[in-house]
Order: C-alpha cells, then structure tokens, then sequence
C-alpha cells in the first residue's frame, strides 16, 4: 500500500478464524522481522490489534488495547482494513464483521509523507529469533481479497453481507 504507487488507496477484506490460543497472538500479514506487520496480539478474548509500517518501528496504523478486543477460538469473523491513501491525512480503517471499530493514520508517525504498508506474506511468525512478537496464525481463513482502492462504508457491508450466511 505504498502510497506512492497505489493512490487510490488499497482494502483488505478477509474472513478469519482462530483455532487456538496462542501465547503470543497470531500473525496475519507479514512483511518484514522486526516492522512492517499486522498481527492480533494477546489471548483471544482480551488481545488486541497491533501493528508496524515498513519505516516507523512503533505502533503505526493500527488499534490499540482499547478497540475491539474479542475473538472467540472457531468462531469465524470478518476484518477489512482501508488504508485510503487517496484522502487527507491517510487515514487507516479497521472494520470488524462490517462495522467501524478503530480509524487510525499513515501520518502521525516519525515518517509522516513517506511511511507506508507493504505485506509480502500472510500468517508468518513476527518479530526475531531473540524475541518473538506473535506466532504464525493458527486458524482457517475462508476468503481473501485485496482491492486497489478505498472501499466505502456501503462498499464494505454489502461484502460483508455477501459472504455472512456462508461464515457465522
């Protein structure tokens, strides 16, 4: 999703289920060892979003402890996340089963005009041999979809919506 190759943002939509409880979280997207990440951090029920671009080594984007909270172990959900690179400010979207639960931002960070996120892989382990940030996902995935540009809200539930019966 770097912004300056994709201007009309990028979205990610999937389907997920965790199938343990890992003590370290579980690894979603994946594209560098110590930045550049996306992964649920802590137990299932009281863990939380975390997440690092490709330059800032911090917690760029994504939710914090305070935004959604809960997935229970084979109960399948949905997230999407907007990284609308195309709007003022960069805002980064997060949706779980097809509501808003966390706006983040690409600009609040040390590198504010060129920070951005690229994932090269999906579900492996993050952080390194020293010290592991989160195990690699443990869990079924049912659908999986990139699409090169901001959805909307509409957009986004009428996705969700499509695939729901199949999944919950």
């Amino acid at each position: 999703t770097n912004p300056s190759s994709r201007g009309n943002g990028v979205t990610y939509n999937m389907w997920l289920v965790f199938d343990s409880n890992q003590p370290n979280g579980h690894s979603l997207l994946f594209g560098g060892s110590t930045s550049n990440h996306l992964e649920w951090r802590g137990s299932v029920t009281t863990g939380y979003w975390r997440t690092e671009a490709v330059r800032q080594n911090g917690y760029s984007f994504g939710a914090s402890a305070t935004s959604y909270g809960r997935h229970e172990i084979g109960k399948w959900f949905n997230l999407c996340i907007v990284f609308a690179n195309n709007e003022s400010g960069r805002p980064v979207r997060w949706y779980h089963n097809g509501v808003l639960f966390h706006t983040g931002d690409m600009t609040s960070g040390n590198f504010a005009s060129s920070e951005y996120f690229q994932p090269s892989s999906f579900g492996r382990a993050t952080g390194t041999s020293a010290y592991l940030y989160s195990q690699s996902f443990n869990g079924r995935m049912g659908v999986f979809s990139t699409y090169m540009k901001t959805l909307t809200q509409k957009q986004i539930t009428q996705n969700y919506n499509v695939y729901k019966n199949r999944f919950l």
